[in-house]
């Protein structure tokens, strides 16, 4: 039987300790993620549905704590998700967003900016009031199963 050098059987050794390790405590799933005070609050982690009809799907499907359904009003539109870079050719930042819409309607690749328009809605449980920010603009994904702080999803 050849022997094996102590420096290879020592970082096979730590490799397999490294395997089990990750093993033993495994990570969150994508629908188990660590929750974000930040998320659906504001336009950088807002919620991503696909359409107003999946704004409306996502909205009825949460609870307040008390679990009772909450009540909502839409505020209205609140800007792209990210502010277009300045540009000093005259164009209007109206036309800036357009083209960026436009070159963001395929599912948008890791690290790319989002540049979709947003949409508030005031969410009340019972005297508390918050603003739950909104991106329908992300179809070909499932529709998102975690709650923003404060809420919890419905038992479907």
């Amino acid at each position: 039987m050849p022997c094996l050098h102590p420096i290879p059987r020592i970082s096979l050794l730590l490799s397999a300790l490294v395997v089990l390790a990750s093993c033993a405590a495994p990570g969150p799933t994508p629908t188990e993620a660590p929750e974000d005070p930040d998320y659906g609050f504001t336009k950088a982690k807002a919620i991503e549905v696909c359409s107003p009809n999946g704004q409306r799907e996502y909205l009825l499907s949460l609870a307040c704590p008390s679990g009772e359904a909450p009540r909502f009003r839409r505020i209205g539109s609140l800007g792209p998700r990210v502010d277009p870079p300045p540009e000093s050719t005259g164009r209007s930042l109206e036309q800036q967003v357009a083209e960026a819409l436009r070159r963001t309607t395929a599912p948008l690749k890791p690290g790319e900016p989002d540049y979709h328009i947003v949409d508030g809605y005031a969410a009340r449980c019972g005297d508390k009031e918050v603003t739950l920010v909104l991106d329908m603009y992300h179809c070909g994904q499932p529709s998102p199963t975690r709650a923003p702080k404060g809420f919890k999803k419905r038992q479907q």
